[in-house]
């Protein structure tokens, strides 16, 4: 399977992980750079404020991803600066060698 073409991966994420023994604290923050954000509604602006849409799902390269990891279940992601959504599930897709992408749904 040929790698997400690299247009589309346009954005920045940056992930804190529950840190060890989690007690709802979090490590250091990582960055991903060049990869696929799709969110699961347009952006929306009311009288008040611009929503930025939190819930989507974004897509980490293996091969392209600079940074990238397996995100796990309850980190923090904030993409290109937008506020930080909860990770609720990360699927890898194997490739004949490893894992050719990483799916992870943000809520």
């Amino acid at each position: 399977m040929p790698p997400i073409p690299l247009r589309l991966l346009a954005s920045t994420a940056v992930v804190r992980t529950p840190a060890p023994g989690f007690g709802g604290t979090y490590s250091e923050p990582r960055e991903i750079r060049h990869v696929c954000w799709q969110p699961a509604q347009p952006a929306r602006q009311t009288a008040h404020q611009i929503g930025a849409p939190c819930k989507g799902t974004l897509f980490i390269d293996a091969a392209l991803s600079e940074g990238a990891f397996e995100v796990p279940a309850g980190s923090l992601v904030s993409v290109d600066g937008d506020a930080e959504c909860c990770v609720q599930e990360c699927a890898a897709l194997p490739s004949p060698a490893d894992v050719h992408h990483w799916e992870v749904a943000l809520a």
